[in-house]
């Protein structure tokens, strides 16, 4: 049972889940429409606090750093993979594309954009919040500016240097086209390009086929 829930309780409300023993089984935020009611972020009794979540990204950070070390495009966290669920976060030369796909990520979209600037160092973050997994979390599609405003970026495919306009949309509202444009097909083709290519030494350099105008 999660006892801190409470009739009327906010959304993306912090939560303790306990069975009915009466022991403690996990943490996490409560969500009041989504199919999923509760997103875990720990196995242990602790605060689910803002060191908690910096902490996750400065590891996410870390680690791609670690295996990308010339990388300036990359997917820096990926949901659940990196112990925050919901949330998900690319990197293009200078500018973040996050988007939100939980309750609890969209409650704090200023607070996790600010970490991941002073993380980072990024001049802007975008929220691309216009995917179809918006839907199933009875969230609507949205593009936000979160931070800056200069949302030109900049940024190497393979020997090739590639540039991507996150901001505003250069496309209709209501035409929801799968373009690499958008921060969520950019990193699948990404991630996918890298899976056949293991072996290769940087990510960014596994890239092929057609720059992003």
């Amino acid at each position: 049972m999660c006892r801190s829930r409470q009739a009327g309780s906010l959304p993306a409300r912090r939560c303790g889940w306990r069975d009915a023993r009466g022991n403690f089984v996990a943490r996490g935020f409560w969500a009041e429409k989504s199919p999923i009611a509760l997103r875990v972020l720990s196995r242990q009794d602790m605060e689910l606090d803002e060191e908690l979540l910096a902490t996750r990204l400065r590891r996410a950070w870390d680690r791609r750093r670690a295996i990308f070390p010339g990388a300036d495009a990359f997917r820096l966290a990926h949901g659940e993979a990196d112990l925050l669920p919901g949330y998900f976060v690319d990197v293009y030369g200078g500018v973040a594309a996050v988007q939100h796909l939980a309750e609890w990520t969209e409650a704090r979209r200023e607070q996790l954009a600010r970490m991941v600037v002073e993380l980072t160092g990024v001049r802007a973050v975008v929220a691309r919040d216009d995917g179809s997994a918006r839907e199933f979390e009875h969230l609507p599609r949205r593009v936000d500016a979160l931070f800056g405003s200069d949302f030109r970026a900049r940024y190497h495919e393979g020997t090739s240097r590639s540039k991507w306009t996150c901001w505003p949309i250069t496309r209709p509202a209501d035409t929801w086209t799968r373009r690499r444009t958008t921060s969520a097909q950019a990193s699948w083709r990404a991630e996918k390009r890298w899976m056949r290519s293991a072996t290769t030494a940087a990510f960014p350099c596994s890239w092929r086929g057609r720059r992003t105008r």
